[in-house]
């Protein structure tokens, strides 16, 4: 999530970082280390939460993040930056597990929706943070801890692997360099209007989610993620061919397009939905393993995104992205359940096809 600021202030000389980066494969090993750690500690975060509470394993893991940030501070080789990025990245996926399962279980019906999209809202507030003050990376380490403080089965898998193969983080942690690829005068200035966009959408979201539904915003998310994937890929194919001509504004309206629909539905959603739709007996496990698989994904969309534009070029890289958001809405459409206004309870029965009874005036 902090990827892009830290690459930007690796890879250039005008930023007195400690270390520079020398090449693509540093990059995108900085990036995916992150979530390969956050694979490992998502497994056993759901045991751990048992044994100890929700809200103790939340605030005993705080320590050591904070320390993995001060330590990437200081490190004195991108080695040692490997291993800071890996040992947070394991706290970062434990976290991710407990603290979407606590929300769920203190969270009332009419505002679990609301309140399960917060931790993405925060999420943006930091890299948003990260962005603007990218001089001072300390400090927003510091508030990326402050934000986390803050927030104190087969259908989930599948649909935390819809958020991250539709190629977010890919496109967001390399944002610079893909308007530096088109040409932008000013890539730094277009990065951070992706990032004030992300946070106001992630915003909108948490309000629409206990209103609108989920099922609607995630088609809207769907639909509109593969809609600005084509766009983006067409420019990157007209330059490829020489033919760009005028429409060097078509990356920044795809991208911030990409990241609005994004924001409104396939952010925020999945990590509130796979709580709803698991009941009490497996949720521990199930949080533990949903997590590990959108971290599995965001390893290899991370790590795989710069080669695959290198083998397949942007163009294609980004429509591969799009097909993938397509399936995402016939996936939507045929199996996700809707849960807004829900219990837990009534959800539980819908996924195992008994009607849910209501006796007031006898309606079913």
């Amino acid at each position: 999530m902090d990827v892009t600021l830290c690459l930007l202030y690796l890879k250039y000389p005008n930023y007195s970082a400690p270390i520079q980066i020398t090449n693509e494969e540093e990059s995108s090993w900085i990036a995916a280390y992150t979530p390969i750690g956050a694979i490992l500690g998502a497994l056993p975060a759901g045991m751990i939460a048992d044994t100890f509470g929700r809200k103790l394993t939340l605030i005993v893991f705080t320590v050591p993040w904070t320390r993995t940030w001060i330590l990437t501070t200081l490190v004195p080789s991108v080695t040692f930056l490997y291993i800071a990025r890996f040992i947070s990245g394991v706290i970062v996926g434990m976290f991710y597990a407990v603290l979407s399962m606590y929300v769920a279980e203190i969270a009332e019906v009419s505002i679990r929706g609301t309140l399960g999209t917060l931790f993405q809202v925060f999420l943006t507030m930091e890299i948003l943070f990260d962005l603007r003050f990218r001089d001072c990376p300390f400090i927003s380490y510091l508030m990326q801890q402050y934000f986390s403080l803050l927030v104190i089965t087969e259908e989930n898998c599948e649909l935390q692997m819809l958020q991250q193969l539709s190629g977010v983080n890919g496109v967001i942690f390399f944002a610079e360099k893909i308007f530096n690829d088109a040409g932008s005068t000013n890539s730094a200035i277009c990065t951070l209007i992706v990032g004030i966009v992300q946070t106001i959408a992630t915003i909108v979201s948490s309000v629409l989610v206990d209103r609108a539904g989920r099922r609607i915003l995630l088609l809207i998310s769907s639909t509109g993620m593969a809609i600005s994937l084509i766009g983006l890929g067409y420019y990157f194919w007209l330059k490829s061919h020489g033919n760009a001509g005028d429409l060097g504004w078509l990356p920044l309206i795809s991208l911030v397009a990409f990241i609005i629909v994004f924001s409104l539905g396939l952010g925020p959603i999945p990590w509130m939905m796979s709580n709803e739709v698991m009941g009490p007996e497996i949720k521990s496990f199930g949080c533990s393993a949903t997590v590990a698989m959108n971290w599995i994904c965001v390893s290899l969309v991370t790590f795989y995104f710069q080669p695959l534009q290198d083998v397949l070029g942007a163009a294609t890289t980004f429509w591969i992205f799009s097909a993938i958001c397509v399936a995402g809405v016939i996936f939507v459409l045929l199996v996700l359940p809707e849960t807004k206004g829900k219990s837990i309870q009534e959800i539980q029965n819908e996924l195992a096809g008994i009607k849910n009874i209501n006796n007031v005036n006898g309606k079913v």
